[in-house]
């Protein structure tokens, strides 16, 4: 537990640093840009007073030497002052309020979706080398990394909404009787609205299964590929001849080691699948952050397109820690 512990710490000390760097870059996408930065972050008009422009300048810092305006930018972050939207004319971080929970939802779910259908389609095909189930696994992998994310959503679309009319075409779902959360399908639970997670989970299948299509694919690949090199390595051959069932030695010692490089992957999928959502909730008309981005950038949002981007690059870096917590978890090598 004390390895455990010491490798917690050297995770989080690394870890601010990296949230560091990631503001840094995200500063100088906002402030050292071709023109005036001043006028980008004004809004769409075109004619904009000077004196608009000034207090712009003074709001956020660019009247100041770089430095001195990033360590603002830095307090700024940290205490929710992310910019006003010219466009909606509220906070940044209350716009993100508003439309992070739809989109964390359906990156959970998709999330959830790719676990469920990628590790064992992967595990499967693995145990089930040049059979058929393999050869099935392997086109599934192929198919889901090469169709663009936006044709498989409206390829769903034709099928199961203008088809066979089984799921709702796309929105937010019903909004169930008490909110807590903000996602709508723990909040029915937590309620016990049955309806509305009826309806919220038939609203959010068709665009999660387009969304994690990709991460499907990828994830089969790896876990296939992890799977086979673990049931080749001489621990599994030793621990076959100490005896040991072969449901056991699968599970508890090739799995176990196979499952350190798909941790990985998934951890990166649930970062990319935030930027997936911008095609996605687009298509499907979801009220999520992806959908807030789009229209920013078409109404020249520039303060809310930065708070975006700052957003998912948070959220990469925390999925990251998440994944370098699950490794010392599952190989207690890591720890060392």
């Amino acid at each position: 537990m004390a390895e455990l512990k010491y490798y917690l710490i050297r995770r989080v000390i690394t870890f601010l640093p990296t949230v560091v760097g990631m503001l840094f870059l995200v500063f100088l996408v906002s402030h050292i840009v071709p023109g005036d930065p001043a006028r980008l972050w004004a809004g769409p008009e075109k004619a904009v007073k000077p004196e608009v422009l000034e207090k712009i300048r003074r709001q956020y810092y660019l009247d100041k030497p770089w430095y001195v305006a990033f360590c603002y930018y830095m307090r700024d972050v940290f205490t929710g002052n992310w910019g006003k939207s010219p466009v909606t004319n509220r906070k940044i971080i209350d716009d993100i309020k508003t439309y992070f929970p739809a989109t964390a939802e359906l990156a959970i779910v998709s999330e959830l979706l790719i676990i469920a259908v990628g590790v064992p389609f992967g595990i499967v095909s693995a145990l089930k080398r040049d059979s058929i189930i393999d050869h099935v696994a392997r086109v599934f992998s192929l198919i889901g990394t090469s169709l663009p994310i936006f044709l498989t959503a409206i390829f769903f679309q034709y099928v199961f909404y203008f088809k066979l009319r089984l799921v709702p075409l796309g929105g937010r779902g019903v909004k169930p009787e008490v909110v807590r959360t903000g996602l709508y399908i723990l909040d029915s639970l937590l309620c016990g609205d049955w309806h509305a997670l009826l309806e919220n989970l038939k609203t959010i299948i068709l665009p999660a299964l387009a969304l994690s299509m990709l991460g499907m694919g990828i994830v089969t690949r790896i876990t296939r590929s992890s799977m086979l090199d673990a049931l080749g390595s001489d621990f599994v051959d030793y621990a076959k001849m100490k005896g040991l069932p072969n449901r056991w030695v699968i599970y508890r010692h090739a799995l176990k080691n196979a499952l350190v490089p798909v941790v990985t992957v998934l951890g990166l999928q649930f970062g990319g699948l935030l930027s997936g959502a911008v095609i996605t909730e687009t298509v499907f008309a979801r009220p999520g952050v992806g959908r807030y981005a789009v229209q920013a950038a078409y109404s020249l949002d520039y303060p809310a397109i930065i708070g975006v981007t700052l957003l998912i690059g948070l959220v990469y870096i925390f999925a990251n820690l998440v994944v370098d917590i699950l490794y010392a978890w599952i190989d207690p090598r890591v720890r060392l």
